[in-house]
């Protein structure tokens, strides 16, 4: 099974909420309709400007995931999702949350064609790990 999303086509800004891009005041709902990911993309209506935007979706992902996808999958998420409450301060300059998105964008796209070659799926949040850190070439 091919997981509906790749991350690295469709930017975050997609799961970002437009009721209020300063805030989080709604709940944002990611919604399993194959019938949306097909064609160009479009624009997305927000863009990420914050820390605790980028949170948020990546949050909402998680939680997505956690519905969707096996359990060795959704930990890929909770990887994810971790890294960026560690990593990404709330204060964090533009340039360092435009740089974080990227590389989570860039982990997505790694596991995507993982999963789309057959590798085991329990290896996938253990391979997330590694991508994320330092030394991986994503990371640079």
């Amino acid at each position: 099974m091919l997981f509906s999303v790749d991350f690295f086509s469709r930017p975050f800004d997609h799961f970002l909420s437009s009721d209020d891009s300063g805030g989080f005041r709604h709940e944002r709902t990611v919604f399993r309709d194959d019938a949306q990911w097909g064609g160009p993309e479009p624009a997305p209506s927000t863009t990420i400007r914050s820390a605790g935007q980028l949170h948020q979706v990546l949050y909402v992902l998680q939680d997505a995931a956690s519905l969707w996808y096996p359990e060795c999958l959704a930990a890929v998420f909770r990887v994810i999702h971790g890294d960026t409450v560690q990593n990404v301060p709330t204060t964090a300059p533009t340039l360092l949350l435009t740089a974080m998105c990227d590389l989570y964008q860039a982990v997505f796209y790694e596991i995507y064609d993982d999963i789309r070659y057959g590798v085991d799926l329990r290896d996938l949040s253990t391979r997330a790990a590694r991508i994320l850190h330092r030394t991986f070439q994503a990371y640079q």
